[in-house]
């Protein structure tokens, strides 16, 4: 996934989506929920965002077609 926000990844950054959770011991795998904090991973760090606000799907660059 393609991730920005905080500290941490203040440009869009390739990272590994590993789930999201409620900030507790409770990992839901491969998922992402408005509301859920997600659990993510890039360059041997494991990092916890705060609660996810907004998912969207952008198209592949280079894979757009003209109109």
């Amino acid at each position: 996934v393609q991730v920005r926000g905080g500290h941490f990844l203040p440009a869009f950054r390739r990272a590994r989506a590993i789930g999201c959770s409620m900030g507790g011991a409770l990992l839901k795998q491969h998922a992402i929920h408005i509301g859920f904090r997600m659990e993510i991973s890039f360059e041997d760090m494991r990092l916890v965002t705060s609660e996810v606000t907004d998912i969207r799907v952008l198209p592949e660059r280079g894979n757009q077609t003209a109109s």
